[in-house]
């Protein structure tokens, strides 16, 4: 599947987009205001970078592209590290981020390399992880650091997330009281064919006609699927 139509809706609906294939989810979050309370973070106020300019990074790279792992591993110009645990990551990174939590930081710095803006992200504003990391990699040597305050939850606004295929096998096996309903968005004959069970067809070219079939409850967890990357 080659282009993937960004979706937009109203309210804090949690959206996300699984990749078959190449095990990946794809999150798409919610079109929204930045939060005004994004200023600073920590006592160097010239580390911080808030959502908008996180945000035009991705335009002026990748502009209209789908954000796919072929896409983003040509990105030359800054490099995205989440500064949280495993499992937080697992459940929803930003495109193409490293997973470096600070007590990593120091033994891989071999992958944060000198010649990009390296940007650490926690979960927001309050989240002190990206912030401890980063002044790691300054420690070390980077001289590019900064730190994206407002995290997953300020990205969540602007654009999507990646999840791990093993986060969305937990959501299947072990749901428990969270609300999900899983979409195939590849075209019907192949839907017809073989699909995961409980997913609900709703391929891309139908989006307009048939999106109204989605849950109105906004709590809902809305996890698309397609064939992988080709």
């Amino acid at each position: 599947m080659t282009g993937i139509k960004r979706l937009t809706a109203g309210g804090n609906k949690q959206v996300f987009m699984f990749f078959a294939v190449l095990l990946l989810v794809v999150g798409i979050g919610m079109t929204g205001r930045l939060s005004a309370a994004e200023v600073s973070l920590g006592p160097d106020p010239e580390l911080v970078m808030s959502t908008q300019d996180v945000k035009s990074l991705f335009d002026q790279e990748f502009g209209d592209d789908p954000l796919m792992e072929a896409v983003l591993e040509f990105n030359e110009t800054f490099v995205m590290v989440d500064a949280r645990s495993w499992d937080r990551y697992q459940q929803g990174h930003i495109h193409g981020a490293l997973h470096l939590p600070p007590g990593d930081v120091a033994a891989n710095m071999d992958q944060l390399p000198h010649d990009r803006k390296i940007i650490f992200y926690g979960n927001g504003l309050l989240c002190p992880l990206a912030e401890e990391a980063a002044r790691v990699a300054i420690e070390k040597g980077h001289p590019d650091v900064k730190v994206y305050n407002a995290g997953v939850p300020g990205w969540h606004n602007v654009s999507h997330l990646v999840t791990t295929a093993p986060y969305v096998k937990s959501m299947l096996t072990f749901s428990g009281e969270q609300k999900f309903m899983l979409i195939d968005a590849r075209p019907v004959d192949s839907y017809r064919k073989a699909h995961l069970p409980g997913a609900l067809s709703l391929p891309n070219v139908e989006w307009d006609f048939k999106k109204d079939i989605l849950p109105s409850d906004l709590d809902t967890q809305l996890v698309f699927y397609c064939s992988g990357q080709h």
